[in-house]
């Protein structure tokens, strides 16, 4: 089994678009349009990684990666974005960008 993803971004299209994709290649798929949702969703089930927006309302990408790490929760996450560079992505400690 390939295991639970997490996709947390604002832009639905963008969203279904990744779901879709991995849904296909048999992963789970959860999804979240900002951070506090999402970190309700990992407090249920930790997944297995975290495709993450950086630039969200509410709560944005790394305010969400802070929030994980200091509940404990290490997860890789896989930054996608188009708003910002890829050194706010390593600040955040991802995986991938």
């Amino acid at each position: 089994m390939p295991g639970t993803i997490l996709i947390v971004d604002d832009d639905r299209a963008m969203q279904e678009l990744v779901a879709d994709v991995l849904s296909e290649a048999g992963y789970d798929v959860q999804t979240a349009t900002q951070g506090s949702a999402a970190l309700f969703l990992v407090g249920q089930a930790t997944p297995d990684l975290i495709v993450l927006d950086i630039t969200m309302p509410v709560m944005d990408g790394p305010t969400f990666a802070r929030r994980l790490a200091a509940r404990g929760v290490a997860v890789p996450i896989l930054v996608i974005t188009s708003a910002t560079s890829a050194q706010v992505a390593d600040e955040m400690g991802a995986a991938a960008c």
